[in-house]
């Protein structure tokens, strides 16, 4: 059996207005490897490349070293996040 939710359950009237209640604040979620990866790349990269036109071609770099990357190589960093 199918119980439909009340539409009115997360509204707070006040007054002749009607308001959303707000979302409670969750945890957030860890960072996957790709991001731990990323900082890392374009820290480096940024280094040793201060021609480069900045975080665009920083981040297409790290994207071509990440998906060239072998499982080994990426076990590393799955074992950070």
């Amino acid at each position: 059996m199918l119980v439909k939710r009340n539409a009115e359950e997360n509204v707070v009237l006040e007054g002749k207005r009607k308001r959303r209640k707000k979302k409670q604040v969750t945890t957030p979620r860890p960072a996957c490897s790709w991001v731990y990866f990323s900082r890392d790349f374009i820290k480096e990269y940024s280094a040793s490349h201060p021609e480069s036109s900045g975080l665009k071609a920083a981040t297409k770099a790290a994207s071509d070293a990440w998906k060239s990357m072998s499982l080994e190589e990426s076990k590393i960093h799955n074992a950070c996040s």
